[in-house]
């Protein structure tokens, strides 16, 4: 802001009361949406603020849909290895998008964005195989009861048959 002659928080924050821009007030559409204060019409600015708005709010959804299905997982009882450490990491990744975001340059979230996606697919890929292995456990679960069952069947008739071979002795 400062290299185009604007006081670095007052566009988007406001002067007084200042607020934390949240995703749902980036970009061009919605009462809430500060990037619209400049960017009206159309051109560069307008361009990049659209294109940091879907970066930003894309990266927030992914991180969202992350960590709602590894609570879900865990929920299930699914055990979860590392899920702490990369829900941190990708928390990280999240807060970096704030200084990119005042860079004022589309190019410049990037790459947090790229960290978010990155963590968040490693989680998709953690529930993903905690689930397949669930999955795997109870298809040897039935054979298993079904073969408990059947052998419990086969004692009882040996009983039954060795009690009527005593009683014609």
């Amino acid at each position: 802001f400062r290299k185009l002659g604007f006081a670095e928080c007052q566009p988007c924050h406001g002067s007084h009361e200042v607020q934390t821009v949240r995703p749902m007030s980036l970009g061009l559409l919605g009462s809430g949406a500060v990037c619209s204060n400049c960017h009206k019409g159309g051109g560069k600015p307008h361009d990049v603020a659209r294109r940091m708005t879907q970066l930003v709010q894309t990266a927030m959804g992914r991180a969202a849909k992350a960590k709602a299905t590894v609570l879900r997982a865990q929920r299930d009882g699914l055990f979860l290895p590392n899920t702490t450490a990369l829900i941190a990491d990708m928390n990280t990744a999240v807060e970096r998008l704030r200084p990119a975001l005042h860079s004022l340059d589309d190019k410049a979230l990037e790459r947090p964005v790229a960290e978010v996606g990155k963590a968040a697919d490693q989680l998709d890929k953690i529930v993903a195989g905690a689930r397949d292995l669930r999955n795997t456990e109870r298809k040897g679960y039935y054979p298993a009861v079904a073969l408990v069952l059947a052998l419990l069947l086969l004692l009882l008739a040996k009983g039954r048959q060795l009690g009527v071979w005593r009683g014609h002795t």
